[in-house]
């Protein structure tokens, strides 16, 4: 299916477009608080797929969508 033909992509607001897209391609996701792009969970020693890791973020060690 051609993204946009018919799966209402573009009635959805870009941020969730945004996570969509990083979930699909698998790219690591960017943390919403901070803007710094999460590591792989097992990087920082949690078992979820992404996590912030930036010690200066109020979200440091939570799962990023």
């Amino acid at each position: 299916m051609t993204p946009g033909a018919g799966d209402h992509s573009d009635d959805l607001p870009a941020s969730e477009r945004l996570r969509q897209d990083a979930h699909a391609e698998r790219r690591a996701p960017i943390c919403r608080w901070c803007g710094v792009t999460a590591l792989p969970g097992a990087a920082v020693g949690l078992a979820v797929d992404f996590a912030c890791d930036n010690p200066d973020c109020p979200a440091v060690g939570e799962r990023v969508r």
